[in-house]
């Protein structure tokens, strides 16, 4: 359950960077095979993953604009 809260704290972000149904999905997949990670480590994999896809959206600005 606090593993979803997590979620739910970053839904906004990922949702802005279109990656919230995937993180949903991946949280799922965590839950049904049973490695769902601790809260906290989650949250990092959160950060992380909003890091990842915003300097992805960064290069593409930066691309476009050559």
């Amino acid at each position: 359950m606090a593993t979803y809260r997590a979620l739910v704290w970053k839904k906004n972000q990922l949702d802005e960077i279109g990656i919230l149904e995937k993180e949903k999905n991946r949280l799922t997949k965590m839950g049904k095979s049973k490695h769902a990670p601790g809260r906290e480590q989650y949250k990092i994999e959160l950060i992380d993953a909003i890091k990842v896809e915003q300097s992805k959206t960064k290069s593409k600005i930066k691309t476009r604009s050559k």
